[in-house]
C-alpha cells in the first residue's frame, strides 16, 4: 500500500511521503496543510530510512470526504492534488534549484513536489523528457470546455496557453482576476516549447469564465481561431482587444486597461507583430463577468460601443495626433485606446498615446 492509498482510502484525497533521506525532519505542521501521520516502511513509497528524523504521509484533506477519494495516478500535478481536496486549483512555489520550500495553498512541500516530478522519468524507466511522465490533462483548450472535478465535468469556455520557453516565468495571475486556471500539459501539441524543469516550473492553462456554464461547452477554439473580442466576450467581459505596439511592447494591465485583462500571446488572431521585449495584453471592457457571455463584437467599435458593452453610460476618446498625450481624468473607467478603435484617428508618432474613457 502506498501513503496516497492509505490516505485515499480515508476520504482525504490524495497522498506522498515527505522526507528526504537520511536526514528527514519532515514535519506535519509546517510540510503538510492537510490529515498527516508519522510513515514508516509499511508503505511501499517510503523510499530509503532516515538517519535522523522521521518521514511524514501527508493527505491533501484535512477532514474526511464521505466517500474514499478515486485512486490518485502515480504523478499527478499540484493542480490534481488540490482539487483532490476540494480546491479550486493549485500551482507550485519555488524555482530550482534554490526552492526553499515555502508553501502554496493547502502548504504541501515544494520541494517534496519537485522531488515527486523529478524522480518520474527514473522511476518509469523511460526518457527523461516530460513527455514521460503520465498523460494528466489534456489540451488547454479541452481543459476549460469540459474540466474534469473528482465528481463532474465544468465548462469554463474557451482557453489558451500563456508562457514563453525557456524560463516561461507565469502563474494563474497573469490570466486575469479569478479566471479559471489550470497548469498546461506539456505532453500536448497546443503546449508548444518545453520551459525549464516542466511542468513544475511550466505555463499555464487560461479559460475564458471565472464561473462555470451549465450550457453545452463552446466548440473548440484552434489557434488564430478566436480574436482578443471573442475572448473577453464568451467570459462575460464585454468587447476586447490586444493592447501593446511591438516590437517593445510593454502594455500594462494596471496602468492601461480598466477591465478584465490577461497576457495576450498568437493564439489571439488579432494578435498581430510579436513582442522583443515586454508583453500584449488581451483586454477586456468589464472589470466583473456578467452573467451571461457578451453578444460578438464588431470589428471596428467605437470608444462609446466599448464602454457601453461593459455598462457604463457613454465613453469618448481623449488625446490629439501626433503628441496624442490622452488623460483619464476621473473617468469611471479608462483604457488605452488603439487603432481597433473606429473614432480612434490619427496616430500618435511623436511617442503618447490616447486613452478610451468610460463614465457612468
Amino acid at each position: 500500500m502506498r501513503c496516497a492509498d492509505f490516505c485515499a482510502e480515508g476520504g482525504f484525497g490524495y497522498g506522498m511521503v515527505i522526507g528526504t533521506a537520511p536526514a528527514c525532519g519532515a514535519s506535519c505542521g509546517s510540510d503538510c496543510g492537510g490529515e498527516c501521520s508519522t510513515v514508516t516502511d509499511f508503505f511501499s513509497d517510503y523510499g530509503a530510512g532516515c538517519a535522523t528524523g522521521s518521514k511524514r504521509c501527508c493527505c491533501a484533506r484535512k477532514t474526511a470526504a464521505a466517500e474514499p477519494t478515486p485512486r490518485m495516478p502515480d504523478f499527478p500535478s499540484c493542480n490534481d492534488w488540490c482539487l483532490s481536496a476540494g480546491y479550486a486549483r493549485g500551482d507550485i512555489d519555488g524555482t530550482s534549484p534554490a526552492c526553499t520550500c515555502s508553501a502554496t495553498l493547502v502548504f504541501v512541500t515544494v520541494c517534496a513536489l519537485v522531488a515527486l516530478r523529478g524522480a518520474a522519468p527514473a522511476q518509469l524507466g523511460a526518457a527523461t523528457a516530460p513527455a514521460a511522465i503520465e498523460k494528466l490533462l489534456g489540451s488547454c483548450d479541452d481543459q476549460c470546455r469540459t474540466a474534469k472535478t473528482l465528481f463532474s465535468t465544468e465548462n469554463w469556455g474557451n482557453g489558451y496557453i500563456i508562457g514563453t520557453a525557456p524560463l516561461c516565468d507565469v502563474n494563474c495571475d497573469d490570466c486575469g482576476t479569478g479566471r479559471k486556471c489550470f497548469t498546461a500539459d506539456p505532453t500536448e501539441q497546443d503546449y508548444g516549447k518545453l520551459c525549464y524543469n516542466a511542468p513544475v516550473n511550466g505555463k499555464v492553462c487560461c479559460c475564458a469564465r471565472t464561473s462555470a456554464l451549465s450550457a453545452p461547452p463552446p466548440p473548440p477554439a484552434p489557434v488564430r481561431s478566436m480574436r482578443c473580442a471573442d475572448f473577453c466576450a464568451e467570459g462575460g467581459f464585454g468587447y476586447g482587444m490586444v493592447i501593446g505596439t511591438a516590437p517593445a511592447c510593454g502594455a500594462s494591465c494596471g496602468s492601461d486597461c480598466g477591465g478584465e485583462c490577461s497576457t495576450a500571446t498568437d493564439f489571439f488572431s488579432d494578435y498581430g507583430a510579436g513582442c522583443a521585449t515586454g508583453s500584449k495584453r488581451c483586454c477586456c471592457a468589464r472589470k466583473t463577468a456578467a452573467a451571461e457571455p457578451t453578444p460578438r463584437m464588431p470589428d471596428h467599435p467605437s470608444c462609446n460601443d466599448w464602454c457601453l458593452s461593459a455598462g457604463y453610460a457613454r465613453g469618448d476618446i481623449d488625446g490629439t495626433s501626433p503628441a496624442c498625450n490622452g488623460e483619464c481624468e476621473g473617468a469611471a473607467a479608462c483604457f488605452l485606446a488603439t487603432d481597433m478603435l473606429s473614432d480612434y484617428g490619427k496616430s500618435c508618432f511623436l511617442g503618447g498615446s490616447k486613452r478610451c474613457r468610460c463614465w457612468s
